[in-house]
């Protein structure tokens, strides 16, 4: 019993010390506290992450993206007639993503190499480095379908390259548009011969 008086003695002693320590020291207050309580921190917190987002994106390298729209018209057998409303026959003839490839292939991404004269856009690099180099993941040609009417019997697609130096990323975009040029002009002169 007398060890529980004495500790019940010594948490009262200890509550009025701290009581007195505090009333006696007005200078010992809590900034965070005060912020809180008039809503500053979340203010003073969105001020901060914006200065933060400022400086790391105002130190990003910047890049160019360089775009072309290419329209391809088949040229469709007349036997076709009023099968040309059918989906089914438009979507035989017309396939955006096996052009997609087609300019992604080796042989236009070579034809680009000769046509738009890429070796003196990367004069250190070879042509197969060069066909790499525009097939780099981060920096690389992107070929994507654009938007057109469902029905439509032509296709467009959208040619892309970005990159940090703005000429550059001209050139290869224009190479490549001239090297899918040449690759069509070669496959529509042997259709002639095929027929």
């Amino acid at each position: 019993m007398s060890q529980l008086s004495q500790s019940i003695a010594g948490r009262s002693t200890a509550t009025i010390d701290l009581e007195t320590q505090s009333a006696s020291s007005p200078n010992n207050f809590d900034f965070v506290k005060i912020l809180w309580r008039w809503k500053w921190l979340p203010v003073l917190g969105a001020i901060f992450g914006a200065g933060t987002g400022y400086m790391f994106f105002s130190k990003q390298p910047t890049r160019y993206l360089s775009q072309a729209l290419v329209q391809v018209v088949y040229a469709m057998p007349s036997a076709i007639g009023a099968d040309l409303y059918d989906p089914d026959k438009i979507e035989f003839f017309s396939n955006r993503n096996d052009e997609s490839r087609a300019i992604k292939s080796n042989s236009v991404l070579s034809l680009a190499i000769k046509e738009g004269k890429l070796e003196k856009q990367f004069p250190e690099l070879s042509a197969i480095e060069i066909i790499s180099h525009l097939m780099d993941e981060r920096f690389g040609l992107d070929v994507r379908p654009a938007e057109k009417p469902e029905r439509s019997a032509t296709q467009q697609l959208i040619i892309s390259y970005r990159c940090p130096d703005p000429v550059r990323a001209h050139a290869d975009v224009d190479a490549v548009v001239k090297g899918y040029q040449s690759f069509l002009a070669a496959e529509y002169m042997t259709v002639d011969t095929e027929v």
